[in-house]
């Protein structure tokens, strides 16, 4: 009976120490404790099952103390989080075949150092983490943390000093890689050149640039402008010329071949050269930079056809090609002119058009020669060839408003512009004007078509999937929707790639599915078969009481493999739109679009000299195809060249030199004319 008595006090007392340790561990979720972490209605410091006491449950509790501004509480999880696993990474294993989107206790733990005024030891965390895995969330602040304390002590004293490498004066280039760096006392924190942004990763005492320029022809200025982390600026500018013009022209006239030629040449960077077939002429440069040339041409010089160049100091050439009814058969004595018009030949340089042309009473005539109305192209850039001609003197003339340097106190001038064209329709007009203040002028539209790499099927699919993140505060669903129907409208963004329709894949899985869905190998092959894209985004979208943060992850849907590095922003709330914008950049940024060419081709791989180096990664896409050039049918001008495409690739290989791409079986690598795809043809980035 004792024994029995003994038995039952013994279990009596288990039950209660048990039910006294049940009570402990849920103390956390008490209605009284639940009351103490809500702030504007919504509760904090929980997790989405139940609370185990394992590193990422101390983790996933610390992000949401955090975000609701309980720093104490956030830092004992964070601190005991990190006692489980040290190292901040991706997709974490948990348990089983579990995985979590990221963890990032050092990073989390630095903002909430900050948030205690603690920035030493913040900025400590902070960096650790950044050694660890790069975040915009970890590296805003960063920068934060050491604008407080600079603030604190005073050490920032001199704004930041800009430096520019090798700086040319004159470039023959419509772009141009200008390259430099920028150095402070402190911090660097924006770099700018041209009012545009250079993508600074971490603020650093010293931060080297490498930005590509556009370019005008004629004089432009680039502005470089840099400021430290507690506001200090500087700026420089560059003065370049830009010169991709060959040198205008005027000949003497009458014009009686075989015989001599002559005339003058004007260029801003000097005149190399005049020829007529192989043979030079000879040149004489006066003071005010006018060149001018003789050459007497015999007649067994008289070729059919017979063509003239010249060229200027930086290579580029004017030249053109003698109609065959106009040249002057050799051994007789009669005196042909030159034709009013010149065939126009774009392949390759620029291209005159000389002619002499009627007396036009009077009046100025100017001639778009080689241009016609309403005429296709299928390049950015054309040449416009002008004749200008007056009874008197030729005093000004400009293209699109342009002024154009001219050979000076000349009745004729030919001369040719390089012209960039806008998608659609584009108005070319040349205006000159004499020395008694008559003026004419003639213009053209002509069109700008995209080619099969430009449009649609040339450009890699993307689709917005939604938040992987828990959405713990109920505002982040509004604030998910806002960030990616903004991302979708970037004009970035909609440039450089062909967008799913949200609409279209509401339906395939909910937001609060994606993250268990994404975690699984299996279950994310799936999503990958249901999803009507190329590539596959999924964003994790955080905030806290001050700052948001924004992370895309792409994913192939062919391979189910991760094709680009995180693409993340983060900063102050009320900048989300700005940050909206950075991110479109940085996501076109990590798919560049670049062209190669064919090495190899042993179905099913082909091999072509893109590299490592140029931001290709395996399972990017790549389209395979070859250049067939369109002709004008009057002229023989070239107008570009029809992209045929024959293939898609993923690519399976990536090495310093050259990659891989293995052709999609349905292609086989013939287009539907069953042309092979050969040596020489060319590969673009999708």
């Amino acid at each position: 009976m004792r024994l029995f008595h003994h038995i039952t006090f013994c279990c009596l007392i288990a039950v209660l120490l048990l039910q006294a340790s049940i009570l402990s561990s849920c103390a956390v979720f008490s209605p009284q404790n639940e009351k103490k972490y809500v702030r504007n209605g919504v509760q904090y410091g929980v997790t989405e099952g139940r609370f185990r006491g394992r590193w990422w449950n101390y983790y996933e509790r610390g992000r949401s103390y955090l975000e609701g501004g309980f720093y104490s509480e956030a830092q004992r999880d964070l601190e005991n989080a990190l006692k489980g696993r040290s190292a901040d990474q991706l997709w974490p294993r948990t348990y089983g075949l579990h995985f979590i989107p990221e963890y990032f206790p050092n990073r989390e733990l630095g903002i909430v150092l900050y948030h205690q005024n603690q920035f030493e030891t913040s900025i400590t965390q902070l960096e650790r983490s950044l050694k660890q895995r790069y975040s915009a969330r970890a590296a805003y602040y960063l920068n934060e943390s050491r604008k407080r304390l600079l603030e604190r002590s005073g050490a920032d004293v001199s704004p930041p000093v800009i430096t520019v490498e090798g700086a040319e004066e004159t470039v023959a280039a419509m772009e141009w890689e200008l390259a430099g760096a920028v150095q402070d006392d402190t911090f660097i924190s924006q770099i700018t050149v041209n009012g545009l942004p250079v993508d600074i990763k971490v603020s650093d005492s010293q931060i080297s640039f490498r930005e590509r320029v556009s370019l005008q022809p004629g004089q432009n200025d680039i502005e470089i402008s840099a400021m430290d982390l507690l506001g200090k600026t500087a700026s420089t500018h560059v003065p370049i010329i830009v010169d991709v013009e060959g040198p205008a022209l005027s000949f003497d006239e009458p014009l009686a071949l075989p015989g001599n030629l002559r005339g003058a040449a004007i260029d801003r960077t000097g005149v190399k050269a005049f020829r007529v077939g192989r043979k030079e002429a000879s040149l004489s440069t006066d003071n005010h930079g006018i060149t001018t040339f003789s050459l007497d041409i015999s007649p067994q010089e008289m070729t059919t056809p017979l063509t003239y160049e010249c060229e200027d100091m930086l290579g580029n050439m004017t030249w053109g090609e003698l109609q065959t009814s106009a040249v002057q058969q050799p051994n007789t004595s009669s005196i042909v002119p030159f034709g009013s018009r010149l065939l126009n030949m774009l392949a390759g340089g620029l291209s005159m058009v000389l002619g002499v042309t009627p007396d036009s009473g009077g009046a100025v005539t100017v001639s778009l020669s080689n241009l016609q109305e309403g005429q296709q192209y299928f390049m950015h850039e054309i040449v416009a060839a002008m004749e200008i001609r007056t009874t008197t003197v030729v005093d000004k003339v400009s293209l699109n408003d342009e002024a154009i340097p001219i050979v000076p106190g000349r009745d004729n001038v030919h001369l040719s512009r390089r012209v960039r064209l806008e998608e659609g329709e584009n108005v070319i007009r040349a205006v000159a004007s004499d020395s008694n203040g008559r003026k004419g002028e003639d213009s053209k539209t002509v069109l700008r078509s995209p080619t099969e790499i430009e449009m649609t099927k040339g450009k890699l699919t993307l689709a917005f999937l939604g938040n992987v993140s828990e959405l713990k505060n109920p505002g982040l669903t509004q604030d998910t929707e806002y960030i990616l129907s903004q991302l979708l409208a970037e004009r970035t963004v909609q440039k450089r790639f062909t967008l799913v329709d949200r609409d279209l894949i509401k339906n395939i899985l909910s937001e609060l599915e994606l993250s268990s869905a994404l975690s699984s190998k299996s279950n994310k092959l799936q999503l990958c078969k249901m999803v009507p894209a190329d590539v596959m985004l999924a964003a994790c979208i955080r905030r806290d009481q001050e700052s948001i943060e924004i992370v895309l992850e792409g994913t192939s849907t062919e391979t189910g493999v991760r094709v680009a590095p995180r693409v993340d922003v983060a900063g102050p709330y009320k900048e989300m739109d700005r940050l909206i914008e950075d991110l479109g950049v940085r996501l076109a940024q990590e798919f560049p679009r670049v062209h190669g060419m064919v090495l190899d081709w042993s179905a099913p791989e082909v091999t072509c000299d893109l590299k490592e180096s140029q931001g290709l990664r395996e399972s990017l896409k790549c389209l395979v195809y070859r250049k067939e050039p369109v002709k004008d049918l009057n002229t023989g001008a070239v107008l570009g060249d029809k992209h045929i495409i024959l293939g898609e690739g993923l690519v399976n290989g990536v090495g310093p030199q050259f990659c891989t791409l293995e052709m999609k079986p349905a292609e086989e690598g013939r287009p539907s004319n069953g042309l092979p795809i050969e040596v020489g043809h060319y590969v673009v980035t999708k």
